[in-house]
């Protein structure tokens, strides 16, 4: 059986780890938004990137006919 003083220790220790893990994520909540808005709308443009408008945009009739040809 354990002692009942490493219990307490190791439930400060996990208190403190996470209040200080809290701390920093309120404090850099706004550098963790615009990470997350990064990884965001790359994802969007891996997973939509055939249908932007980039890759089906004809301006001309010419390339529309090639692009029909293929």
């Amino acid at each position: 059986m354990k002692s009942p003083i490493k219990v307490i220790a190791g439930i400060i220790l996990a208190i403190v780890v996470v209040g200080t893990l809290a701390v920093l994520a309120i404090k850099y909540f706004d550098i963790l938004l615009r990470v997350f808005d990064n990884v965001k709308s790359k994802f969007a443009e891996k997973k939509f990137g055939l249908f932007s408008k980039n890759c089906c945009d004809f301006d001309d009739d010419d390339d529309l006919d090639d692009a029909l040809e293929v």
